[in-house]
């Protein structure tokens, strides 16, 4: 789980080194990205896998805090 949730972290970040233009297609495919991460990342929680993670790896809450951020 630790190694998907860096995954979802390094996704985003990439993602955001050239974000598009608010109102654009690609912009409104980035937004469906986030929400798709945002709800895996609720269901992580949900299963109590974000806890195990972030008791192994105090890493694992800065991942969790950029992966959730900024969602509606």
């Amino acid at each position: 789980m630790k190694s998907e949730l860096y995954g979802m972290f390094e996704a985003d970040q990439g993602e955001r080194q050239s974000h598009p233009p608010v109102g654009t297609s690609e912009y409104r495919e980035l937004r469906t990205r986030d929400a798709e991460c945002c709800q895996r990342v609720a269901e992580l929680m949900a299963a109590g896998e974000i806890l195990r993670c972030a008791q192994d790896d105090k890493a694992g809450h800065y991942h969790l805090a950029s992966s959730y951020s900024g969602f509606d």
